[in-house]
Formats: structure tokens, sequence, C-alpha cells
């Protein structure tokens, strides 16, 4: 069962999981975030880990072109770039986050706030473990653009899931991330990529004995 939702963050997913999630009865948890957590809530000042300080109203009223367009249709690197150039001669933001984004001050520390996601990843660990769920957290994995940060925030997903013994998977040793058939933009998987992902999932959760 796929919880993910279009530009949710760590914070998001620990109250779908605490209120959702739990009552399917999981057998095993997968954790895959950071991408917008660093976009929209990390490394900014007067950080709060609701991320309050970065996130305000969405305007359910204003459409980006994407919203219209089949899911299916938007597996394509093409038709993604023209709906967003689409929407921004429109004066839209083309995802949730960004249309809800407040002004904020970067932070000294690339990846202020940390802390609060790290405490999610235990949260949401040990909601798991009180419904007889194994946890497997998932490295964030980004294409195209690779800056320090980015590689930062992996580093420390991994660290925080070894040191709370929670299982883990690192994909950019499986995953080529300068590999242009395997992703449609800097966080999204195409067709191609999303099957080796899935497979390379598949391979760990077969490896570790994570389902019964």
């Amino acid at each position: 069962m796929n919880l993910g939702m279009n530009a949710a963050s760590l914070p998001f997913n620990v109250v779908q999981f605490a209120l959702l999630g739990v009552h399917f009865q999981p057998d095993l948890v997968i954790v895959y975030a950071g991408h917008n957590d660093l976009w929209a809530g990390l490394g900014l000042e007067g950080f709060r880990p609701d991320y309050s300080h970065r996130l305000g109203h969405w305007d359910a009223s204003r459409r980006s072109v994407q919203h219209y367009i089949p899911k299916w249709m938007m597996a394509s690197a093409a038709v993604t770039g023209t709906a967003v150039l689409i929407d921004r001669a429109r004066g839209i933001e083309y995802d949730l986050v960004k249309q809800i984004w407040r002004t904020a001050t970067p932070s000294e520390d690339p990846l202020e706030g940390y802390w609060a996601f790290h405490n999610s990843l235990i949260s949401i660990k040990g909601m798991a473990e009180a419904h007889g769920a194994e946890t497997l957290v998932v490295t964030p994995h980004w294409s195209l653009r690779q800056v320090d940060r980015q590689d930062s925030l992996a580093a420390r997903v991994r660290q925080s899931a070894l040191d709370a013994g929670m299982h883990n998977v690192t994909v950019d040793s499986v995953i080529p991330p300068e590999d242009p058939a395997l992703h449609i933009d800097d966080a999204h998987f195409s067709r191609a990529g999303g099957r080796l992902f899935a497979k390379t999932l598949a391979d760990v959760i077969q490896e570790k004995a994570l389902l019964p």
C-alpha cells in the first residue's frame, strides 16, 4: 500500500502512519523521505519541527496543469517539463510545496533541524514495532543535480537508521544518479527507474527476511 503523497515531508508521514497506516496492520513499513524536507523544512532559520516556519496554507482553487494530466503521462520527462513551463507562464507554482512556501532565511547549518527528522524516524519505528511491523529506511536519492547538502542528508539518514537499529538501504549504489533513462527529474524515477527501485527494495526485503 502506497501512502506517498505529492510534496509530503516526514512530519506528514508521521501523522499519516499514526492516523491511517497502522489500521492496515502492516508487516513492513518502508520510509522513503528527505527530498521535500530538504526543500521545505531543514536548513532554515527559526526551525520548527512541524515545518510551520516554512509551510503556509494551500489555496485549493489554484490548480496546476499537473493536476489535470493523467498520472501515466507524468512518467515522461518531456510531459513533466512542459507542464512546469505552462504553469510558470500562468503564474502558478507547479507543485504543492512551492505554492505554500513562506519566505525563510537559510541557516548557517545547511541541515538545521535534522534532530527533528531523526526523531520522526524514531517515532515511526516505535509505532511500527507497537503494531508488530518491521521498518526499512531508504536513503533519499537524487539525480541530475548533486550538491553537498543532498549528499550530507542521505548520509545522516543512513546513520540515523543505523543508530536506531532500523533496517536501511542505500539505492545510489544500484541506481546510477547520472543515468537520464532512469529519471524524469531530479527526484522522480522514470518507469524503468521505478522498476529498478522496486527490485532493489524487493532484493533487500528478501535478503533480510523482512516479510513473513
